[in-house]
């Protein structure tokens, strides 16, 4: 008898104790989901946030690159360039002179227009600010697309109509970077005819600084 009943008593202990181990066990797992829920609740919510904000940030800048574009497109000497051929390129050394002035003027005044380039179809020359490149494949060695040749740049890009391209490797001066790039073809009253290209590469850096500095 004695020993049913130590054996009882045991068992009642034994029970008691593992109720003890069991309960703080069960509470901190639930405190545990709880916390993960919440922090991956919040982490989604943050996340929306900071998407939101850069989309908003990027259509800003959009907008703020489409109205510079229409400017750009009414400029004179641009106008000019645009018809003239590659054999009257001796002949408007000053024209291509001060628009790449003007373009300086642009890409010091708007950290997004620092990469933007022309390129003028007729006589086949890219404008930058402060320079011009008699050959694009001049321009193209230092300035490039890390997934594209020469020949499906000019396709994709010189030669193609309105587009925003999603973000690319860009290599500058053997500096690697990522970009959004606007193009708008010109003149922007007549698609059909196809006289050249505003290109602008946008460096996400700068899209990931304005977010951020907001």
């Amino acid at each position: 008898m004695k020993r049913i009943e130590s054996s009882k008593i045991f068992r009642r202990f034994l029970i008691s104790y593992l109720v003890i181990l069991i309960i703080p066990m069960v509470a901190g797992f639930i405190s545990y989901q709880v916390s993960i829920n919440t922090a991956e609740k919040y982490s989604i919510i943050n996340s929306r946030q900071v998407l939101n904000q850069s989309k908003k940030i990027l259509e800003q800048s959009l907008d703020e690159i489409d109205r510079f574009v229409l400017q750009l497109s009414l400029d004179r000497d641009l106008n000019i360039l645009l018809n003239k051929s590659a054999s009257e390129k001796k002949r408007i050394i000053t024209t291509l002179r001060q628009l790449t002035n003007k373009l300086s003027s642009y890409a010091t005044t708007n950290e997004f227009l620092g990469n933007l380039y022309i390129y003028l179809k007729k006589s086949d020359l890219i404008v930058t600010p402060g320079s011009v490149y008699y050959r694009p494949y001049h321009f193209y060695e230092n300035d490039n697309y890390t997934d594209m040749t020469m020949s499906e740049w000019k396709k994709a890009i010189l030669n193609q109509e309105r587009q925003i391209i999603p973000s690319k490797q860009y290599m500058q001066d053997e500096s690697s970077t990522n970009v959004i790039t606007y193009v708008q073809p010109l003149p922007m009253s007549n698609f059909l005819d196809h006289k050249g290209s505003v290109i602008i590469p946008i460096n996400n850096q700068l899209l990931n600084n304005s977010t951020f500095a907001q």
